[in-house]
């Protein structure tokens, strides 16, 4: 069983009350640079001894029945830092956007980037034994907490049991599916997940979890599909803050590029000014054929991210597509220059726009 566990935890993305002992600026920042380090070194270790385990584990036992089970499991599976720093990924970064402070509860979002994928982690922070713990955090792309998608999870696994740490046979059946398919998905098999997701109960693919579930299915289908499922998503949770993340791709993909500009900006709003969002401006701008504002936000990206590879090849092309090799050349230089970045992408970009 304590396989089946740490799949389901991998696949979520990611003692009484909160110590109310307030934390300073130098501890969250230390917090927040160590987090940064354990993410650059590839290294879980830190996240996962970040979260105060007693605390997250009383939130998510909420409602459930019949729960010391439950809580011996969760305290020997739970952690975070295996879910964010996906070594799949090894290109992933993680980054802190913002803090915040809301209701005398401390936060730091961060940022996750990942092949082009975008996504969110706010961590609400508090303090015990004189040191800053993460409680919770909530994840944009899933709209949900990091406890209440492990309890609705376990109440699925549980269905019809009058106990929350005796499992049914069709709710484990059901949580399974939720790897199968995420494997499927990293094989490029959307039919096949897609085929397996269609064979849940009805009330489980009207849920968050799995609309979520459906949006990385159809991501991969098609255009068609993929507006399908973010329409039924936005109608099934209009409220939902995650749905400002979403809302850039379902706009776009029906070409209302001015509402996916509305929704970069207010997602930007959200998170005090994220740098990175300017590439999707940027692509969001190059569907609208205006060069000119394109080409700012690029320069805008890569002044503030000078490391950032894709911007700075993203800004290569916007100059070689244009037959503008003068101004392409110092960013080519500097793309050769970082060891640390794939030189065959540049190389493909450059045999596509050869120089008179």
């Amino acid at each position: 069983m304590t396989r089946l566990w740490l799949l389901l935890l991998g696949i979520l993305l990611i003692s009484g009350n909160p110590g109310r002992d307030d934390l300073t600026n130098e501890e969250i920042s230390a917090f927040a640079a160590a987090i940064e380090k354990s993410a650059i070194d590839r290294n879980p270790t830190f996240l996962n001894h970040a979260i105060h385990k007693k605390e997250l584990i009383n939130r998510v036992i909420i409602n459930l029945k019949q729960t010391n089970g439950i809580k011996k499991r969760l305290e020997k599976t739970i952690g975070i830092g295996d879910i964010i720093i996906n070594n799949r990924l090894p290109k992933a970064t993680f980054k802190k956007i913002l803090y915040y402070k809301k209701e005398q509860t401390h936060h730091l979002i961060f940022r996750r980037y990942a092949n082009g994928g975008l996504n969110y982690y706010d961590f609400e922070l508090a303090k015990y034994n004189e040191k800053c713990c993460i409680v919770d955090m909530f994840v944009y792309s899933t709209g949900l907490n990091y406890s209440e998608s492990l309890r609705i999870l376990i109440q699925q696994m549980s269905a019809n049991s009058r106990d929350s740490s005796s499992f049914t046979i069709s709710g484990i059946n059901h949580v399974n599916a939720i790897g199968q398919i995420d494997r499927l998905l990293l094989k490029n098999d959307p039919v096949s997940a897609k085929k397996k997701f269609e064979k849940l109960p009805q009330q489980l693919k009207d849920s968050k979890i799995y609309q979520n579930l459906n949006i990385q299915i159809c991501y991969q289908l098609g255009t068609k599909e993929y507006d399908s499922a973010i329409t039924k998503y936005k109608e099934s949770f209009p409220e939902d803050p995650s749905l400002l993340l979403k809302m850039i791709d379902g706009y776009f993909i029906k070409k209302e590029y001015s509402k996916s500009i509305d929704a970069v900006n207010k997602l930007d709003s959200v998170l005090g000014k994220d740098p990175i969002l300017d590439l999707y401006r940027a692509n969001i701008y190059f569907a609208q054929n205006n060069f000119e504002k394109r080409l700012k936000a690029l320069e805008q990206l890569t002044n503030n991210m000078p490391d950032f590879e894709d911007g700075i090849l993203a800004l290569i092309i916007a100059h070689i597509s244009k037959g503008n090799y003068s101004k392409a050349h110092p960013y080519i230089n500097r793309y050769r220059s970082e060891t640390g970045f794939e030189q065959k992408r540049l190389s493909e970009i450059l045999s596509l726009f050869p120089q008179n």
